[in-house]
Parts: structure tokens; C-alpha cells; sequence
């Protein structure tokens, strides 16, 4: 019989450490890093955090050469490949640098505006302070600091990595060290373990398939995972992404090169309120994510209906498995390898949800029409729509066919394909 991993309870948003030191008092954590330009005046600076803020961990940090540029790449989730040692980045400068772990007692979150235009749910006491600190200087940038909670734990949990936070959150005095490492993962994962504890922090996430068997050595198969954001997955993960299709890499597991894709809300590769959906609905199996029972099943049969040209048998016998198993006496009689049967199976399915078709930015993906066909008639029930009712769709029909031919023309870069996700 096909089961998951016991069902485990799935982490809050925050790792449990982090609840218990907040107790019953609405606190908030952030981090603030002062580059090497601004270290001619951190003692001012510090002291103007500790007047501030509890500071609970204060930190040298040394990188090596040959992450360096790596390491700023994915602390401030930019796509990247492999990068070598170029000379020193003029806004970071050379380490060490000052890494301060503060809690705030009393925050006072809103919506700020950043430096990269986006507006997001921030500590204003936090940015004020970054802001004020950064006026001492001419040049600019000589001092960071998390806007928010997603940014704190992302960060922190990169650059110190799980134990020395856990370490710093849990004692009861503030924790001062040099720390020589690069981020987690700079030189590669030793199994995955290692970067699902870091993914289990930055991102929502799951595996959508194949999970029984993670692959760990190179030519025995990939990974595919669904997110919420695939460059923050991506940069946590310490994927090296392809030039023009970031959504996909290859990431370091024992020394062996795994391809992986990273599929994310709004790509087309999955119905965006489906994929919305999978990811709330998600369920622990060992350490990491994967989909909830009827979600595995329904997007596995969409996954070889649509994107593939034929049906593996080992997806054949897992399907039948799981629909025993949830004792789906209607999935006794349908033939997978049937293009028509299926389809409307699946185009039921995503009726009855309120899905609807898209085709995926991934060019790559194959795409059955036979199936795709069925999926894409509309769901407005048009022959009852009448006469009038076929007429006001047709200015919808022409936008889409508009759109179709655009879409399959342009080929997505990294900024068109940031887009898509925001």
C-alpha cells in the first residue's frame, strides 16, 4: 500500500524555537550586517542598535575568495551560475564583516517601500534605523539589515546556519564569535538533508514527485520542485541556474552534479490556483515537503497526460496504488494511455476546482494537444450561452490568441521571468 511518511504536524511559520522565545509578547528578530565600509564607525553603530534593540548575537564573518562572489549572489537572491573570484564587490567590500542578530520588543510593521522598489510588510523601526545609520556615510549601502521576519530567517539561516541560530536564540546571554564559513551549502550539500533544513526556513515548498528515492549520484534521474519562489528556493538551495531559464539547475549532493527544476506559482506548469493550493495543502514526509495524497495523484496523472507523450509504467502502477488506497471505485475502469478518457477525467477535475489550463513559460515542457484540447475548452458552457453569450466571447478569444502567439515568441529572461511571479 502507497503511503507518506506518518503524518507529521506541519512547522508553523516559524521555526518552534523562534514561537518559544517570543512567548506571549509580540516580538520580532532582525539582523543587521555592517560592510567593510562602514566598520570606521561601527562603534556608533552598535551602540545605536543596543539602545534599540536587544542584541542576542554579534558576529565576525570571514568568506573565502573563492565563494565570495557566490555568497552575495544568493544572500541577496540574485539568479546566478558558477562565479569565480572577480576582486571584491565595491558596496559589500572585503571581510570581515559585523553581523548583529537584534530583537525587537515593540515593532511596528507597515508597508515600506525598499531600495529595489518593492513594496513589503516591514519593521519600520528597523528600516528607520538602517536608514539613519546609512546617512552617516557618502558612499551608499555601507550598512544592511532585514526588512522583516521572511528576510531575517532567510539570511540568518544562510550565513550562520541552523545550529549557531538555534545557538544564539537559545541562550540567555548575547553570543559574540568570529565565524570562518561561507554560506550553507557554498561547497556543496553532503546528503539532502542539509539543504531541506535550510529550505524548511526560507521557502514554502514541496517535491512533487519521485520522492521515495531522491537521486544522489549524477545520471539517476532529477528533482522537481513546486515553490512559492524559485529564486529564493534557488538561492537557498545553492542551485546553479541556467542563463535565461533560472527555473532551472543543477544542485551539488555528495559530491554529484542532480538537475532539478523548479517549478513556482503562476508558471503555467500547473494551474496557478492549483499550485496555490498544493502548497497549502502540502504534507510532511520524513524532513521536507511533499503533496498532499489527492493532489499527488491528480497532478501526476496531469503530469503524464499533458506533459508527457507516453505514461511510464511506474507511474501507472502508483496511480492504481494510490486510488486503491483512497478506494476510488470509479479509477477501476479508466485506461491511462487513453488520450480522450483521461482528458475529460482531468478536465472534471479542474472544473469541479475552478482550474483552468496554462501553458507553461517552461518552452521545454512538452505539451500533449490531444489532452491539452480537452482542458482548454471553455468553461463557460457555451453552447448555453446562446447567441448574444458566443458573441461577448469573442473579444476573449481573440486577446488569448494574441497572447498565445506573443507568449510562444518571447522566450523568458531572468527579468521577464520575475514578472510572471510578481
Amino acid at each position: 500500500m502507497f503511503k507518506l511518511a506518518k503524518k507529521a504536524r506541519e512547522p508553523a511559520s516559524e521555526p518552534a524555537l523562534l514561537q518559544e522565545r517570543r512567548g506571549v509578547v509580540r516580538r520580532d528578530f532582525s539582523c543587521f550586517a555592517i560592510w567593510e565600509g562602514g566598520r570606521s564607525k561601527e562603534g556608533e553603530i552598535v551602540e545605536g542598535i543596543r539602545r534599540n534593540f536587544n542584541i542576542l548575537g554579534d558576529y565576525n564573518i570571514y568568506w573565502s575568495e573563492r565563494n565570495y562572489n557566490r555568497n552575495i549572489q544568493r544572500l541577496y537572491q540574485r539568479p546566478s551560475g558558477s562565479l569565480e573570484f572577480k576582486g571584491y564587490d565595491r558596496k559589500i567590500g572585503k571581510p570581515p564583516f559585523r553581523f548583529i542578530i537584534v530583537e525587537d520588543l515593540e515593532p511596528q510593521y507597515t508597508l515600506i517601500r525598499n531600495v529595489s522598489g518593492n513594496i513589503e510588510l516591514s519593521n519600520r523601526n528597523i528600516v528607520k534605523k538602517k536608514y539613519e545609520f546609512r546617512a552617516w556615510f557618502d558612499k551608499a549601502y555601507q550598512v544592511h539589515s532585514s526588512n522583516n521576519y521572511e528576510e531575517f530567517i532567510f539570511q540568518t539561516s544562510l550565513v550562520l546556519g541552523s545550529e549557531l541560530l538555534r545557538e544564539c536564540l537559545s541562550s540567555d546571554v548575547p553570543i559574540k564569535k568570529d565565524i570562518h564559513k561561507d554560506l550553507e551549502g557554498a561547497n556543496g550539500w553532503r546528503d539532502w538533508n542539509e539543504p531541506f533544513e535550510v529550505l524548511n526556513n526560507c521557502v514554502k515548498y514541496l517535491v512533487l514527485r519521485n520522492f521515495e528515492n531522491l537521486p544522489v549520484r549524477s545520471g539517476c534521474g532529477d528533482v522537481d520542485f513546486l515553490c512559492s519562489d524559485f529564486q529564493k528556493l534557488a538561492s537557498a538551495a545553492n542551485v546553479y541556474q541556467k542563463r535565461g531559464r533560472p527555473y532551472k539547475g543543477t544542485i551539488d549532493i555528495a559530491g554529484n552534479t542532480i538537475p532539478v527544476d523548479i517549478r513556482f506559482v503562476g508558471d503555467g506548469y500547473y494551474p496557478c490556483s492549483w499550485e496555490k493550493d498544493m502548497l497549502e495543502r502540502r504534507k510532511k514526509h520524513e524532513n521536507f515537503f511533499v503533496p498532499e495524497l489527492e493532489d499527488l495523484f491528480f497532478s501526476l496523472l496531469y503530469h503524464c497526460k499533458v506533459h508527457k507523450s507516453r505514461v511510464g509504467e511506474n507511474y501507472v502502477a502508483l496511480l492504481e496504488e494510490i486510488a486503491r488506497e483512497k478506494q476510488w471505485g470509479w479509477y477501476q475502469d479508466v485506461n491511462v494511455h487513453d488520450n480522450v478518457q483521461v482528458g475529460g477525467l482531468l478536465k472534471g477535475y479542474l472544473k469541479s476546482n475552478n482550474y483552468y489550463y496554462e501553458k507553461p513559460i517552461d518552452v521545454g515542457v512538452h505539451i500533449n494537444k490531444e489532452v491539452v484540447k480537452l482542458l482548454s475548452e471553455s468553461m463557460f458552457g457555451e453552447r448555453e450561452l446562446g447567441v448574444f453569450g458566443k458573441m461577448a466571447m469573442r473579444p476573449v478569444r481573440l486577446a488569448n490568441k494574441v497572447l498565445r502567439k506573443v507568449k510562444d515568441q518571447v522566450k523568458p529572461t531572468f527579468n521577464q521571468v520575475g514578472k510572471f511571479i510578481h
